[in-house]
């Protein structure tokens, strides 16, 4: 999913968990965006250098992986509200992201040399469009619900 998307739920899972808790409330909405930072940031040095983005650049492709790694994000476990918010980004992409053609493939479970694959749909669509429906469907949801749950 796109990053704002990750960014709707991690709002929303941090009112509906910690509503008064305004450090366990950033946690969860950062560790919900930081796994996406590699991918982020192939982006930008992609425009920055006018190229077209394909994904798939080295280092970005290996720093990808281990931030997209299950197992990697097991130690958050000592922090619920990191755990929560990485987790939820983890869930999200888990069921998302269909390998295609062209498109870097995450292990999901690095080290582990496995492929885990649970994918439901791609949010991608056919045009690899930053607009999706799955994303502005789940964003839109999350903003409306995230406004219920912080002043009803």
């Amino acid at each position: 999913m796109q990053p704002y998307t990750h960014l709707a739920v991690g709002l929303v899972l941090a009112q509906a968990i910690y509503p008064r808790d305004f450090q366990s409330w950033l946690l969860v909405v950062s560790a919900s965006l930081v796994i996406d930072v590699p991918p982020v940031s192939e982006f930008l040095v992609t425009k920055l250098e006018k190229k077209e983005f394909k994904g798939g650049r080295e280092p970005f492709l290996t720093l990808g992986k281990i931030s997209h790694s299950l197992l990697l994000w097991l130690i958050s476990v000592i922090s619920w509200p990191i755990f929560i918010g990485a987790y939820s980004h983890l869930i999200l992409d888990l069921i998302s992201h269909k390998e295609r053609v062209g498109w870097p493939k995450l292990g999901w479970i690095w080290p582990l040399p496995w492929k885990l694959r649970l994918s439901f749909f791609d949010y991608r669509g056919p045009m690899a469009k930053a607009y999706s429906w799955p994303d502005l469907g789940i964003t839109f949801s999350c903003l409306i619900l995230f406004v219920l749950l912080k002043f009803c």
